[in-house]
């Protein structure tokens, strides 16, 4: 009955379902769940999830607990997915939940992509009967543990085509922040013991968007602190790394700190100017900026 309703979803769903979808691009993976790539199934009269329970609700990235929850007895699939990812999982309920004799268990291990964008996300569950009919999804909101703390320093680079551009971000200490070097804290000390929170203190790259010309569609990468930015002088620019295939790329870079603005510049990329160098101390200036 399970392999005969997993078939009639992918149907449904209105995608192929291929077995052997490794869900290589997706930003959540389930151990011992089926992967389909597409919209989730929509809602129709089929049971609601009774309970949504990821451990931890705090996203680490890479191997990372578990999603689970229970459903009503009638319940032959779960489908669960982030919302906003490339596809959806099918995990099979198990036994009966000790606690409540009417209700079955789900569950399975949670892989977050490596390359995760810092923030917060939705993670929805809906239970499907032996027809094939969802109910309406259960919701339970996610973070990660670096997502963006309101009120602090953040430098954000946005564009319109899919090319691939970079922010490079001057600290006030001369540490550049880009994807080669993704957080400005400094790095341990020989002989001394390893802070495990030291990464908190610098600014943090989130994410290198279409980096070598892997479309991921974000285009928008941003620098941010948890705690309160260094005062100094910062130096933000772009480098246009590749274009892609694409004629231009239009971009803007702004800066906010406590959630007020501090300014904004725009330019464009294009052919001529991935000829330039790269790495360290490339791109143009958009912009300086003193923080007090």
């Amino acid at each position: 009955m399970i392999r005969v309703l997993v078939v009639a979803l992918a149907a449904l769903a209105g995608c192929s379902g291929v077995a052997n979808d490794s869900a290589a691009d997706a930003l959540m993976k389930l151990g011992n769940a089926q992967f389909y790539r597409g919209a989730p199934p929509a809602a129709s009269d089929g049971p609601a999830v009774t309970q949504l329970s990821p451990a931890p609700n705090i996203i680490r990235r890479g191997p990372n607990g578990s999603v689970g929850g229970t459903v009503p007895r009638e319940t032959t699939a779960v489908a669960v997915w982030l919302d906003g990812d490339i596809g959806y999982w099918i995990v099979t309920p198990g036994s009966l939940d000790p606690m409540e004799l009417g209700q079955l268990t789900f569950g399975a291990s949670a892989t977050y992509a490596r390359n995760l964008p810092a923030g917060t996300y939705t993670l929805r569950a809906a239970a499907a009967d032996a027809r094939g009919h969802f109910g309406a999804p259960s919701d339970f909101a996610l973070k990660t543990e670096d997502m963006p703390v309101a009120g602090t320093l953040v430098v954000s680079l946005a564009w319109d085509t899919e090319a691939d551009l970079d922010l490079h971000l001057v600290t006030p200490d001369g540490t550049e922040v880009w994807a080669n070097k993704i957080n400005s804290a400094p790095g341990p000390v020989p002989g001394q013991p390893t802070d495990p929170n030291g990464w908190k203190s610098g600014g943090i790259l989130d994410y290198d968007s279409n980096g070598s010309c892997v479309i991921d569609g974000r285009r928008v990468e941003n620098v941010y602190w948890t705690v309160a930015p260094p005062s100094g002088h910062y130096i933000a620019r772009v480098d246009t790394f590749a274009m892609c295939g694409e004629p231009i790329a239009n971009w803007r870079v702004g800066v906010t700190l406590g959630d007020q603005p501090l300014g904004a510049a725009s330019g464009f990329g294009r052919d001529s100017d991935v000829i330039l160098p790269h790495g360290a101390g490339a791109g143009v200036t958009a912009l300086e900026l003193d923080i007090p």
